[in-house]
């Protein structure tokens, strides 16, 4: 998780940096550790950081973002239901999730 919360880009063997998948990454782990903060305080600091880095990396349409968001994979469930749910509660959140949902449906006509 350290290693998330540092991290400024995202890049496998081979590809050119992914900053958006970096700063989504962030966002797990800063809500993950907001989930377990000691004081309201150190939780309400790394709400306010998962929904900036959320925001961030949701800005332009990202279709890895996206299926790890509301899909998940054959491993696990999607990340709104693991990481983001204590966010759940927060307005921001709601409106990135349904401003990407409509970004995914944009995208997918556009395609068609």
């Amino acid at each position: 998780m350290n290693r998330a919360l540092s991290a400024t880009e995202w890049e496998g063997t081979g590809t050119v940096p992914h900053h958006d998948e970096a700063k989504y990454v962030r966002a797990s782990a800063y809500a993950l550790k907001a989930t377990y903060a000691n004081n309201e305080a150190s939780r309400a600091e790394m709400l306010n950081r998962a929904v900036d880095d959320l925001k961030a990396a949701t800005s332009s349409f990202n279709i890895w973002i996206y299926e790890q968001l509301f899909k998940g994979d054959y491993q696990s469930a999607p990340d709104r239901d693991v990481y983001f749910t204590i966010l759940r509660d927060v307005p921001a959140y709601s409106k990135i999730d349904r401003n990407y949902q409509v970004q995914y449906e944009t995208q997918k006509d556009t395609e068609c």
